[in-house]
């Protein structure tokens, strides 16, 4: 790849040049995402702030690693099974108790959303620790970065809200309450500041990522022995093929055709997903490992090929067709739809060197305008560019990210999902909540009686397909579930469904409308259990939310959606013309355009 694709246009998955960036301004994870360190003017104001600040007060404490959670803080831990922390993050089923007495008993989907305590990858942004901390102060600096962007927010180390709502997955911040003894000298303090908080962060970057890159290699290890079985089947298989043919033509006194194991299987795949599971139970076997796979997670270095290949993008493309819309000259693109377009992709994804420093911003506006060339029905949806961007994240080439953004509007989720009347998507929050009532009963009726629509609040993530509300890893464990599955969007309600039923009982303590929507808009993901919980409880959902059962209720809820627009329109027309009608008749002659009668001639 190296050889087609220049370093410089790959995302930070596949190329390690945008650590330069890390030398001086900027600190990134394995995904891009960046630790801001714009620190000189937010130093100085903090040591200003330093010298008025009193006991008791907010202060930013920054880890220097992420430790598994001691046993000391499980047996403290209140006696609730969910519990909200000191530092005012939701807490999550850590009840001892309660694990004791379900030992040796099969594991049900509620199981698995429990508090990690083994070095993994968390589904919190701010996980909660319990070794011993660096503190940090936050400055605010509201004139605008170092870097010469005017107006733009500054961001502490950790803290990453975004426009966009995608928050590195490294982040592990978190505030406290703290006595600090204040230091005479501000000069000292400074620079004080800047030694704790450059290196600190570093090493904890380098820590998350040698975690990261430990789970890689461990995933990769287990994938290497399946595609190494897939290959000597294919050879197997190729081998009696060649034989077979070799028969045939030696009893019609022909030269056999040559037949080459590759030939079985489409250019580029890696695994034959088409023949998976279509021969016995062997091939059932071999889809279950397959899909055991991709549950634990695809790695990184794979997830290219392996999406292009499972999520019939590679089916889609049409060597060409790519380069030509992005050719056109624009004449016959819609104003309003470039106009949106150019405005969304300088906010999507800010917070990542690749659209930042890299070639990610010129990629994803190239990426959304072919497709509103190529399918002018959709155009552009607002969700499709944090889609896009993340694709961009993963995928070598931005062709490669815009024949799977296709898979995904054309293919993997209902159809009419993103067209101008949202009909699908709007559809699917109705189903939701139908499974809401019956799989979260008391979070169903606690939502009633506050008369919040939940739906409202969930659409987004469906539209964006999650990336609004879940972290780099976290999204792509999704996103290999949905793309690489038959389920992938029946995959989204089982999501959603774990999410909720992960932060049920602190949803159950909110007890105004402004407190859900808070919680369910910044604090979903606030919780220290692995992704791999996660998705194994979404996936423990399966036999509760059935392929067949969204797609019916799905279909009827479009249906009644259909009906009420029908009777808007019909009742709108009847008023129309009622009044035009009505109108009609009060008119003179000379109102209505009809000349009075004149008296015959004689």
């Amino acid at each position: 790849m190296d050889a087609i694709l220049p370093p410089e246009s790959q995302p930070p998955t596949l190329t390690r040049i945008y650590n330069n960036y890390a030398t001086s301004e900027y600190l990134t994870d394995r995904f891009g995402f960046i630790y801001d360190q714009r620190r000189k003017k937010r130093q100085r104001e903090a040591a200003q702030m330093a010298q008025h600040m009193h006991k008791g007060s907010r202060t930013e404490m920054l880890m220097n690693g992420r430790p598994g959670i001691s046993p000391n803080l499980l047996e403290e831990a209140p006696s609730p099974k969910w519990s909200t922390s000191s530092d005012g993050r939701p807490g999550s089923p850590n009840s001892l108790e309660e694990r004791a007495a379900e030992e040796g008993k099969p594991k049900r989907w509620q199981d698995y959303l429990k508090i990690a305590t083994f070095p993994t990858e968390l589904l919190s942004h701010t996980p909660g620790m319990s070794a011993s901390a660096l503190e940090v102060l936050e400055g605010t600096d509201s004139q605008g970065g170092s870097d010469g962007r005017e107006g733009e927010p500054s961001k502490s180390p950790g803290i990453t809200p975004t426009s966009a709502g995608l928050i590195p997955l490294a982040s592990t911040t978190t505030a406290i309450d703290s006595e600090t003894t204040q230091p005479s000298d501000a000069d000292s303090t400074v620079g004080t500041l800047v030694k704790e908080d450059a290196e600190p962060v570093r090493l904890l970057l380098q820590q998350l990522s040698e975690v990261h890159d430990s789970l890689q290699r461990d995933k990769t290890v287990k994938w290497n022995d399946f595609l190494r079985k897939v290959r000597a089947e294919r050879r197997r298989e190729g081998e009696a093929a060649v034989a077979a043919a070799a028969a045939v033509a030696e009893a019609r006194y022909e030269t056999p055709a040559m037949i080459l194991p590759e030939t079985r299987v489409a250019d580029g795949e890696m695994i034959g997903i088409s023949g998976l599971g279509n021969k016995g139970k062997v091939g059932r076997a071999k889809w279950n490992e397959f899909k055991s796979l991709v549950l634990g997670g695809i790695p990184v270095a794979y997830r290219a090929k392996i999406w292009s290949e499972c999520s019939g993008a590679n089916g889609l493309r049409d060597p060409g067709y790519y380069e030509d819309l992005v050719a056109q000259n624009g004449d016959e693109d819609d104003p309003a739809v470039v106009s949106q377009i150019q405005m969304d992709i300088h906010r999507t994804l800010t917070d990542n060197i690749f659209f930042r420093k890299g070639p990610g911003v010129q990629k994803l506006s190239e990426v959304l305008v072919a497709y509103s060339r190529r399918n002018k029905e959709v155009g552009y949806c607002q969700g499709m560019n944090l889609i896009a961007a993340n694709l961009l994240l993963i995928m070598p080439s931005a062709e490669d990210a815009f024949w799977i953004l296709t898979s995904i509007i054309e293919s993997i989720l209902p159809q009419g999902y993103y067209d101008h009347l949202l009909m699908s998507s709007r559809a699917d929050q109705q189903v939701l909540r139908q499974y809401v009532s019956t799989v979260l009963p008391k979070l169903s009726a606690h939502l009633d009686s506050l008369s919040i629509e939940l739906e409202a609040l969930t659409f987004q993530w469906f539209l964006s397909v999650f990336t609004d509300c879940l972290c780099a890893e976290a999204l792509f464990r999704v996103w290999d579930v949905v793309l690489c599955t038959n389920d992938g969007s029946t995959f989204l309600f089982q999501v959603a469904l774990a999410l909720l039923k992960l932060n049920e009982t602190n949803l159950l303590q909110c007890d105004t409308p402004a407190g859900v929507y808070t919680y369910i808009n910044h604090q979903m993901t606030e919780h220290a259990i692995s992704i791999d919980g996660l998705i194994q409880a979404s996936e423990g959902l399966r036999r509760v939310v059935r392929r067949e059962e969204v797609e019916q209720r799905r279909d009827k809820a479009i249906q009644t959606e259909k009906d009420m627009v029908a009777e808007r329109d019909g009742s709108s027309k009847k008023k129309r013309d009622g009044k035009g009608k009505a109108a009609a008749e009060h008119a003179g002659p000379e109102q209505s355009g009809v000349a009075e009668p004149r008296p015959m001639e004689t």
